[in-house]
């Protein structure tokens, strides 16, 4: 997880170097806002992900090893997970449609 909250803040600054170079575009000038603001919330997204599964790797001697994490953690976690992979979805969705265009259909 801290590999793809480097990454997502690795594209988020080449993200904002393409959008120096396609500015004017009409494409672009449509979804800029909405996936500039998708790329942020993604990259805090990944970032916390990153840093609960840290803590809780560092935490996890308060539970007894044969019970594992509470299921409130696990499914906190899970949570988690799931929002910033829908959140990495979204963002390169709308990087798509700025690169392609609307799909006909």
């Amino acid at each position: 997880c801290s590999v793809g909250a480097v990454a997502a803040g690795l594209a988020n600054r080449t993200g904002e170097a393409m959008e120096e170079q396609s500015s004017g575009s009409p494409m672009v000038e449509a979804f800029v806002d909405m996936h500039d603001a998708a790329a942020d919330w993604t990259v805090l997204a990944a970032i916390v992900l990153a840093a609960g599964l840290l803590v809780l790797l560092r935490v996890k001697r308060l539970w007894s090893a044969r019970s594992g994490f509470p299921a409130w953690v696990r499914i906190l976690a899970a949570i988690l997970a799931v929002v910033t992979a829908g959140l990495v979805a979204w963002t390169a969705h709308l990087g798509g449609l700025m690169v392609w265009g609307v799909p006909a259909g």
